[in-house]
């Protein structure tokens, strides 16, 4: 049902961000109102996504391939001095690698942003193929944001500084590195996933590709946390990380950037020092630079070293846009699927705006 031009749920969430508005500026007890979160979770197809949520909300269920967008949230409670309140974390996965990043609108929108976090999961296993999936996410993901914020300030005029400010301050305002930084403006975090099977590699290519993710998560202003389902020590760490960003819980500061061992650096805590120059010998080194730009830089080393396996094609040796391979039936059914995507992401939005309401809907007050 629309009224005007918002729909039901629009009018619901917005009712919802003004109660929770009213909070903020002291007009309401904030210990009789649950807070909200957001998590973005995409990365590496069949990297392990989905396990990573299950065991942070503690299910013992068996994963299942993430077709599109799936949605889930959590709860935390917490006690006030007459009843008990639940905090909620609103989950969002991405399927599909990078193959589906243009559903990142239905979940990067003007109402999260100030609430939202990325975790980026990085298949370890396929050092050929990371390159490009975080390539591809996390430039869609600061596209989006960048929309989202141009669209937020006509309401917001302050929101942009106070998601720069937040950034600076995850990353150190004083960090050595500060010209070269340029912070995603929301958290985030990379998971390393299948550590177990990242110790199969020689030592070489352990070091290129454990510093290779050390300088993204450093340029981008996020931290690391390598992962594996077959370690518990891990697992728990990987589960306090998310629990950080879902009920703001304490963070560890423990680091380690031992490429040998398992690669876990907290915001603001490794510099390019520390990482150094990409490990490659002199000469090829001296190729690989083409424009002197530290990006370009590491691109061309760690490309040399483990070569590209794109996930989504170059549009001009797409065959699909090619007018020498035209065929009638199969362009007429590749519009067809094309009409159905755009279809799915419009349903997907509503399914997120339904699932939104109902989750904040759970979060009233309870007694014990």
């Amino acid at each position: 049902m629309v009224f005007g031009n918002q729909t039901l749920w629009d009018i619901a969430l917005n009712e919802r961000r003004n109660i929770l508005k009213n909070v903020s500026e002291g007009h309401s007890d904030s210990t009789n109102i649950a807070s909200e979160s957001h998590l973005l979770v995409c990365g590496s197809k069949d990297a392990g996504k989905t396990s990573l949520i299950q065991r942070f909300l503690e299910r013992d269920e068996t994963p299942k391939p993430t077709v599109g967008l799936d949605f889930c949230y959590g709860r935390k409670s917490k006690q006030n001095n007459m009843s008990q309140v639940k905090d909620v974390a609103q989950i969002w996965e991405l399927g599909g690698g990078s193959s589906m990043s243009k559903l990142l609108d239905v979940v990067i929108t003007p109402s999260n942003i100030r609430k939202l976090s990325v975790v980026l999961v990085l298949d370890l296993s396929k050092p050929d193929q990371l390159w490009e999936t975080q390539e591809t996410l996390l430039n869609q993901i600061k596209q989006r944001i960048k929309q989202v914020i141009t669209e937020a300030s006509k309401t917001d005029t302050n929101i942009e500084n106070d998601l720069k400010d937040r950034a600076w301050r995850r990353v150190g305002k004083n960090h050595t590195d500060k010209n070269t930084i340029t912070p995603l403006l929301v958290p985030l975090v990379i998971i390393g996933a299948k550590s177990d099977l990242y110790q199969d590699l020689s030592s070489d290519k352990k070091e290129m590709l454990s510093k290779t993710i050390r300088f993204l998560a450093l340029l981008n202003g996020g931290m690391i946390q390598f992962f594996s389902t077959k370690a518990e020590g891990l697992t728990s760490r990987a589960k306090n990380v998310l629990n950080h960003l879902a009920f703001a819980s304490n963070l560890s500061k423990t680091s380690c950037i031992e490429h040998t061992k398992p690669i876990i650096v907290p915001y603001g805590m490794d510099t390019l020092q520390q990482i150094g120059a990409p490990p490659i010998s002199a000469d090829r080194l001296v190729k690989a630079r083409r424009g002197g730009l530290p990006y370009d830089l590491w691109s061309d080393t760690y490309l040399s070293v483990f070569p590209s396996q794109k996930e989504v094609k170059d549009e001009k040796k797409n065959p699909a846009t090619d007018k020498q391979f035209a065929d009638e039936i199969v362009d007429t059914i590749r519009v067809q699927k094309d009409e159905e995507l755009e279809r799915y992401r419009k349903v997907s939005a509503r399914k997120a705006k339904e699932a939104q309401l109902n989750a904040s809907v759970g979060t009233k007050q309870k007694k014990k």
